[in-house]
């Protein structure tokens, strides 16, 4: 049936099409699944023979269709859960490989990024874990248990490195730190830090302050100095708050 201009034209397709919309997509599919090769064959020419004009019109088209593109993705996965997990199954070592060489070549942008993102989502992060471990609780300990010995070289040759040391020696003194008591001279206040003259008494001075001298409890290096403008703080504080009492009382 001839038509008098493309509009009616269009709009006979259109009606057509939404009538027989679930028939024309069995076509299609069956069609496609008969002549996958000559399409896939006929699709890769025509992008070799035009291939600046396709990308040219692709990223366009995404360019303006971003919002519906990933509308329509979300949708689609959500309508086909099972799609992704079986198309990467089949797929497994090629996808593998690839990631393999991706991190390889990009090792330090990888961390970096990482890094960010744990900074970024830290309380997000940790409950993930937390969920993780929930769900696996025998995961670790069977891990280190069938990785026990490269886990130990990892962790000697970590150690031997410049910052391994510092963080050995960190985590020393955290294991030693466990034996100090607790008896705070002075209330905690926001960007302080506890700094312990003895094995039992804490003052809280401001923590640029305490770290600003480098020091070492059970060493006992440089404790003289970093004592004395603990005490020195305390005392000031003790003299601004009796300060502030005498003025409020008249």
């Amino acid at each position: 049936m001839p038509y008098k201009n493309k509009e009616d034209a269009s709009k006979h397709k259109k009606e057509y099409y939404q009538l027989n919309k679930e028939k024309l997509k069995i076509q299609k599919k069956e069609y496609y699944k008969n002549n996958r090769e000559h399409i896939l064959n006929t699709r890769k020419e025509y992008y070799q023979e035009n291939k600046e004009s396709v990308d040219e019109y692709q990223e366009q088209y995404r360019n303006n269709h971003s919002n519906e593109i990933k509308a329509y993705l979300i949708q689609w996965k959500i309508d086909n859960p099972e799609y992704g997990i079986n198309y990467y199954n089949k797929n497994k070592e090629h996808y593998q490989k690839i990631q393999k060489e991706y991190r390889e070549k990009n090792r330090e942008i990888i961390s970096n990024k990482f890094k960010k993102y744990c900074k970024n989502n830290r309380e997000k992060r940790k409950q993930l874990n937390v969920n993780w471990r929930r769900k696996h609780p025998s995961y670790q300990k069977d891990y280190y248990n069938k990785n026990k010995e490269i886990l130990a070289q990892y962790q000697r040759e970590y150690f031997r490195s410049p910052k391994g040391k510092i963080v050995d020696k960190r985590r020393k003194l955290k294991r030693k730190n466990k034996n100090l008591g607790y008896n705070p001279l002075n209330n905690y206040f926001i960007n302080s830090a506890g700094h312990h003259i003895n094995n039992k008494d804490v003052i809280y001075i401001p923590d640029n302050i305490h770290r600003s001298v480098y020091h070492e409890y059970y060493s006992g290096k440089n404790m003289h100095i970093i004592n004395y403008i603990a005490f020195f703080f305390l005392m000031m504080q003790n003299i601004e708050e009796l300060s502030k009492y005498f003025a409020s009382s008249h």
